[in-house]
């Protein structure tokens, strides 16, 4: 197990950081072809193959179980945007640009999450109550004082259609990575969760990002029909 451990720790502290410096990794680009960077705010938009650009919806703070607070990190499909997240990288390694497959951390970049938690940074809790899974949260372990919380990192993988979002946590001394899928909760609205990909009860979710524009960051627009 230590062995697991330490390998781990080595391919963080040196195989990225050398495969990033070398440009060995694919930067993750946006919809509109542009190199994704950290600190800046991005709509996260679901693609799916039937439909493989941009048709509305946003990520935004939702709620499960018998949490009081939108805690959770949800999907909404009446949305024109939703909210904003940002990007940010392993603080030793020297660069901003976004690599594919590359450890990081993300985290919303409107302020309603400071009503209900510590930290607007993207987590992930045992949600047993509710749904039996692993949900995408926001906060620490004491925004969800009755559930299991799991300490990892994000990554973005290149999909058959647009990214897809990886959780790698240890799981009893062995590294495991889970890909993030989506799960309606109350229609339009979803749940992000960890999955293994399952088309019929938690298909992954696959996205595209787009810049926002300084004038709307942060603010959630709701389709009109």
């Amino acid at each position: 197990m230590m062995k697991k451990l330490v390998s781990l720790s080595l391919l963080l502290l040196f195989a990225f950081p050398l495969a990033y410096s070398q440009g060995l990794l694919e930067p993750v680009k946006d919809i509109k072809g542009n190199i994704v960077v950290t600190g800046i705010p991005y709509y996260i938009q679901q693609l799916t193959p039937e439909s493989p650009t941009p048709h509305g919806g946003g990520v935004v703070h939702g709620k499960t179980g018998n949490l009081t607070c939108p805690v959770s990190v949800a999907y909404n499909s009446g949305l024109m945007f939703g909210s904003t997240v940002k990007f940010n990288i392993p603080e030793w390694i020297n660069g901003k640009i976004v690599a594919e497959r590359f450890p990081l951390e993300i985290e919303f970049s409107d302020e309603k999450t400071r009503e209900c938690a510590s930290s607007s940074e993207w987590m992930v809790y045992g949600d047993s109550i509710e749904t039996q899974k692993a949900v995408l949260g926001i906060g620490s372990p004491l925004n969800y004082p009755d559930q299991t919380t799991l300490f990892g990192y994000f990554s973005i993988h290149k999909a058959q259609v647009g990214y897809s979002f990886q959780f790698c946590y240890l799981f009893q001394g062995s590294p495991l990575c889970s890909d993030v899928g989506i799960r309606l909760q109350k229609y339009p609205e979803s749940l992000l969760v960890l999955t293994k990909g399952d088309l019929e009860s938690d298909p992954v979710f696959y996205f595209g990002l787009e810049k926002a524009n300084s004038d709307s960051s942060g603010k959630i627009r709701k389709v009109v029909a």
